[in-house]
């Protein structure tokens, strides 16, 4: 993993499902971070846990946390996906 200037979230919350409440939360070791306005997943070997998908192991390597969006021709406009 690099050192760089990233803040440390201690709660480990990845996403919070809109329509749901279900959370992505980190565990075992995994660590989330912001730098510059982007999350990333330091998977340290850990894993992530929901609550309808169990769980899924993390390798020692970075993940970005994004956000996917949809575009509606019709509409032309993009949106966010939610959960």
């Amino acid at each position: 993993m690099k050192k760089t200037n990233r803040t440390v979230i201690t709660d480990g919350t990845v996403a919070i499902g809109s329509a749901t409440g279900h959370r992505h939360q980190l565990a075992a070791g995994a660590v989330l971070c912001e730098e510059g306005g982007q999350r990333i997943v330091e998977g340290h070997g850990g894993s992530m846990v929901h609550e309808e998908h169990g769980q899924a192991m993390l390798g020692e390597i970075e993940y970005d946390v994004g956000r996917v969006l949809e575009y509606d021709h019709f509409a032309e406009e993009a949106r966010q996906v939610v959960d």
